[in-house]
This record gives structure tokens, C-alpha cells and sequence, in this order.
């Protein structure tokens, strides 16, 4: 599930949309008023294993946290947002909506892959049948991370997301 801080700008309303009509199995919930609490339950019950917050810095997008759900949730990771674009911004045109069934991960890094397949996946889904799929693109420059995302029935990719990560050193095998 994805949804944003409360009171976000237009923009990352946008970004989260986006983001779940990329995402394998994800649905973009309007958080309103409700506690981080109350959001991550929601999820939850909707059957979700991970909520993934777009937060608001400055009016644009801030920051991407990623909480595993249930009655005892947590955070799993939280990353500022240095640059966004959103896939109206490069195709001139919205982004249609429609269901992700898959996510193919392709990366400079081994373990940035393995790091965002754990962020962005639902373990617990399984593929019944291949509607749309999506590619995620992963590349690292020092402590940022560019994340491109582009969905297989739809002419240009979109969003492109970029990350302080500072967890290049954790991605390098020992």
C-alpha cells in the first residue's frame, strides 16, 4: 500500500499514485487524518505486508519510508528524496492507472537489487497470472541512489525517484 504524509502538495499526491500503479500489487490509500498507527493497520487489514510513505519536505517530496505492517509494526527504512520526476513530467501526458502484477529489478549492484526487491515486493503474493509488468532500474553514484520505474504498457518510463541511500558500503560483498 502506498500513501503519503499528512497535508501533502499536489506533487507528492502524484508520486504516490504513480508509485502504485508501478509497484506489484500495491493500491494508493488517501491517508487524511490517521496516525501512522491507524494507517499502518489499515494496510494491514487490507491485506498489505508493507506501507510505503511518500513525505513532504519544503512542499515537494522529501522522503520514502518504507513500515512493515501488523498489529506490531516498524519501520524498515526511511530515505530523504534529493530529485523526483514524475512520469507526466517526462511523457507530457497522466499516468493511466492499471494493476502491476510483477516487478523485474535490474542494477549496477547486486545488493541494492536484493536491498529494493525487500522494499518494494510482497512476499506473501503470489503471481497468479502476468497482467502488466514493471521494471525497476537501480543505479548508484556514491551515497544516491536513482530509482526508474517503468511499466511495460506504457511508452516512457516514469517516476524516477532519487535517493540519499549512504548504504553503498552494506551493498559491497565482503
Amino acid at each position: 500500500m502506498v500513501t503519503t504524509s499528512r497535508r501533502p502538495s499536489h506533487k507528492v499526491r502524484i508520486i504516490g499514485r504513480e508509485l502504485a500503479a508501478v509497484l506489484p500489487h500495491a493500491e494508493y490509500v488517501t491517508r487524511g487524518k490517521k496516525s501512522v498507527e491507524e494507517t499502518a493497520y489499515l494496510a494491514y487489514t487490507l491485506g498489505s505486508s508493507k506501507l510505503i510513505i511518500i513525505g513532504v519536505s519544503h512542499g515537494g517530496p522529501g522522503s520514502l519510508s518504507v513500515l512493515r505492517t501488523g498489529k506490531d509494526w516498524d519501520w524498515i527504512a526511511r530515505h530523504p528524496i534529493v530529485g523526483a520526476s514524475l512520469y507526466r513530467e517526462l511523457a507530457k501526458t497522466k499516468l493511466r492507472r492499471g494493476k502491476t502484477s510483477k516487478l523485474v529489478i535490474k542494477a549496477d549492484n547486486p545488493g541494492a537489487a536484493e536491498y529494493f526487491r525487500e522494499l518494494f515486493t510482497e512476499e506473501h503474493l503470489v503471481d497468479e497470472e502476468e497482467d502488466k509488468i514493471s521494471t525497476l532500474h537501480i543505479s548508484t553514484h556514491g551515497e544516491y541512489t536513482k530509482l526508474l520505474f517503468h511499466r511495460e504498457d506504457l511508452p516512457l518510463p516514469g517516476p524516477m525517484l532519487k535517493l540519499k541511500t549512504g548504504l553503498e558500503k552494506s551493498w559491497r560483498r565482503s
